[in-house]
């Protein structure tokens, strides 16, 4: 009767761990740069003056490098040996793109030139029209980028298995 109940409970893991979304967001109106899983774990990029930092949070663990003073310090890279080919078709790294869904899209860009502007307004409107998505020109000299994609393991593994390979 224990064993079921531990297999049972691995089972559940198991399936929670395939089908629980994670996020990729970028947001350059808030600076926010992350892969998320779940609250569990969270993967950010935060740039600072000088400095980049790789933050990892799982649970309530944190911690953060720089990623110059990484340099700085020697820290030696390991390099792999120079692949001949990839494994993967391209048909396959399709199949994965399509995997995500698309949850926030958010464009606003300023080229600086006004005249600019005013001919790709009209574009960048029907462009929205046609994609319904936020897309737009603005003459507030801002350029603002909002993006949350999100995946679980379920589809990534799908697209990987039932994908053609067509090399």
């Amino acid at each position: 009767m224990g064993w079921l109940i531990v297999i049972i409970t691995l089972c559940l893991a198991l399936f929670y761990l395939l089908f629980a979304p994670f996020y990729i967001e970028i947001d350059t109106e808030r600076q926010i740069f992350r892969f998320q899983f779940h609250s569990w774990f969270q993967l950010r990029l935060i740039m600072k003056q000088d400095s980049i930092f790789i933050v990892v949070k799982i649970l309530k663990w944190t911690k953060s490098w720089d990623i110059f003073s990484m340099k700085k310090q020697g820290v030696k890279r390991v390099r792999s040996p120079k692949n001949r080919g990839s494994n993967i078709s391209k048909h396959k790294v399709i199949s994965i793109i399509k995997s995500f869904r698309l949850r926030k899209f958010k464009l606003s860009i300023d080229t600086g030139d006004m005249p600019t502007n005013g001919l790709l307004f009209p574009v960048f409107h029907l462009i929205k029209l046609r994609t319904q998505l936020d897309i737009s020109i603005n003459f507030k000299d801002e350029n603002k980028f909002v993006l949350l994609i999100e995946n679980n393991l379920a589809r990534l593994i799908g697209a990987l298995i039932f994908t053609k390979s067509n090399k």
